[in-house]
């Protein structure tokens, strides 16, 4: 889901007419995901993501303008630092691939810039972020377990069923 939101941003520049490819874009792209939980840990911070999604699309509409239709997309150094701050969280957290939960702590991490402040603004922080997906990885773990514990008995069940119905061979 991480390089469906960096495809995403990358859109939105087109869309916009923009010439550079800035943090606003990316984080825009992470809050129009579905099934993200970027739209998760936001409304667990108490936050509606409509809202979230209003201002920066504010932002959006504000930035500078291509005078000309412009096919070739510059990455501006804040997105370079973004991706670098994505992937050593990344790493911090043992993962092996860099998903839109490391982006969006490296946003709300980056200390400057409007997606940083507008996420400062709703309350969000690189601390927050992290109690808010301890709490779902407990949540998630429980609900594997959970599952995991009704597929057994299913399976049990089945399987019980399937024995008591097989012939008695005798050698």
């Amino acid at each position: 889901m991480a390089w469906e939101a960096v495809m995403a941003s990358q859109q939105l520049v087109r869309q916009y007419n923009h010439k550079q490819w800035d943090v606003e874009h990316v984080l825009y792209a992470l809050l129009m995901q579905e099934r993200g939980f970027v739209g998760d840990i936001l409304h667990d911070l108490g936050n509606n993501i409509d809202n979230v999604k209003s201002e920066v699309m504010g932002t959006l509409e504000r930035m500078p303008k291509a005078t000309y239709g412009t096919r070739q997309i510059y990455a501006t150094p804040r997105i370079v630092a973004l991706y670098n701050a994505a992937e050593a969280e990344a790493k911090r957290l043992k993962d092996d691939l860099i998903s839109p939960e490391h982006i969006f702590i490296a946003i709300a991490s980056e200390g400057k810039g409007q997606s940083f402040e507008i996420l400062k603004r709703y309350g969000v922080d690189r601390e927050k972020i992290y109690g808010v997906l301890q709490k779902l990885q407990k949540y998630g773990r429980a609900l594997t377990e959970l599952t995991r514990d009704k597929e057994i008995e299913r399976l049990r069940t089945v399987l019980q069923a399937e024995v008591s119905s097989w012939p008695y061979f005798f050698w």
